[in-house]
């Protein structure tokens, strides 16, 4: 991962990093981060390696049918981070405390930012906030993949949507929502239609405006970069193979982001669970105007970053990690230019007030 952090950060954000914080030698066995820790630095794994635990919901019916079958002593891992990796994202991406423990599984070193001042750079810098929520967004995708293969071994699991994923799009501001309606393409979508293809491109993000999404990868085999490479030079089609079903997606959802990112290939299937309405923004348009606007730019990615890290933790809980039905919670100290410190229901409120503006604008433009 070392490659991706030199790849996605210019060498002013690296050296602002090593100016602002501290390299730490972690002794084997010590706790960096607590399990419902609201505020901690972020860490930046120079060497060693950590691990991620999140001990099993024993009072919920799945936890304890997953403890049952499994080894306690391996599925209690979350996820292992080596060189290069950046430990304790949630707090800067406003999202709630950490449902997990991070501690060295061997000598490791860290550099240790404190999170007032990364927070602070956040705000006041939009490049640097573009390249951060760049890199949560690339790293959290490669997560996702390993979470995915352990989630589809998973029998007859049952994918609930993300609850109030609405309220992502109050993190946009209103010229936002406004370049959005206008330059995105409205697109009615019957039910069954395929948006994204499993190995294939992403040539558009999209935005879903109304029905439901499902996503879904190949139940016979492990759909990594390297297979799906194979799968397009192979001289004969084969059958489409069966698809295990990892996320329903509901409106104010955005989805296809890998458009965005340098690797395009689609790693699952999105297809219309009903008749559906999405705002298709193609990415070179899209692109052109990240470019041009940071602050836009700085806006979409951290709310990309955010649905990845919901939904990451949301599988979390199908794999029997937390308690209860998972819920999307943002941190009540964020600040926004125009949606300064509001609580959880104010924060619904202007999410709503966001979809109907998209909507009202593209009714008058389709109508």
């Amino acid at each position: 991962m070392i490659e991706v952090l030199r790849q996605t950060l210019s060498n002013d954000d690296l050296d602002w990093l090593t100016a602002t914080g501290q390299q730490r030698d972690v002794p084997a066995g010590s706790v960096l981060i607590e399990k419902q820790q609201p505020l901690h630095p972020l860490y930046i794994v120079h060497s060693g390696c950590l691990q991620a635990m999140g001990p099993r919901d024993a009072g919920s019916p799945l936890g304890r049918a997953i403890a049952a079958i499994e080894e306690p002593s391996s599925e209690d891992i979350i996820g292992t981070y080596g060189s290069g990796e950046l430990v304790g994202m949630a707090p800067l991406l406003g999202m709630g405390a950490s449902m997990m423990v991070v501690k060295a599984v061997e000598p490791a070193t860290v550099l240790e930012v404190p999170y007032p001042q990364v927070q602070e750079k956040l705000q006041q810098d939009l490049a640097f906030a573009t390249r951060f929520y760049r890199l949560c967004i690339r790293l959290l995708q490669e997560r996702a993949q390993q979470l995915v293969q352990r989630l589809i071994q998973r029998k007859r699991l049952q994918i609930y949507p993300l609850a109030e994923v609405l309220l992502l799009l109050g993190e946009l501001a209103e010229g936002d929502i406004d370049w959005l309606s206008t330059h995105g393409i409205p697109e009615e979508v019957p039910a069954g239609t395929v948006l994204i293809q499993a190995g294939k491109p992403v040539t558009a993000v999209y935005l879903l405006l109304q029905g439901g999404i499902s996503w879904g990868v190949s139940d016979s085999s492990r759909r990594n970069l390297t297979q799906i490479l194979a799968t397009l030079e192979a001289d004969t089609p084969s059958a489409p193979p069966a698809l295990r079903e990892i996320a329903k997606l509901s409106a104010a959802e955005f989805f296809g982001e890998s458009a965005l990112m340098e690797k395009s290939l689609a790693l699952a299937t999105a297809t219309a669970l009903e008749d559906s309405l999405v705002l298709t923004l193609p990415s070179p348009q899209l692109r052109s105007h990240l470019e041009q606007d940071l602050g836009f730019a700085a806006r979409l990615y951290r709310v990309i970053a955010l649905l990845q890290a919901a939904r990451s933790e949301e599988r979390l809980h199908y794999l029997g990690f937390g308690k209860g039905a998972y819920r999307l919670t943002l941190a009540t100290t964020e600040t926004k230019p125009d949606n300064h410190s509001l609580g959880h229901s104010e924060r619904l409120a202007v999410a709503r007030s966001r979809l109907h503006s998209l909507l009202s604008h593209l009714q008058v433009q389709t109508g």
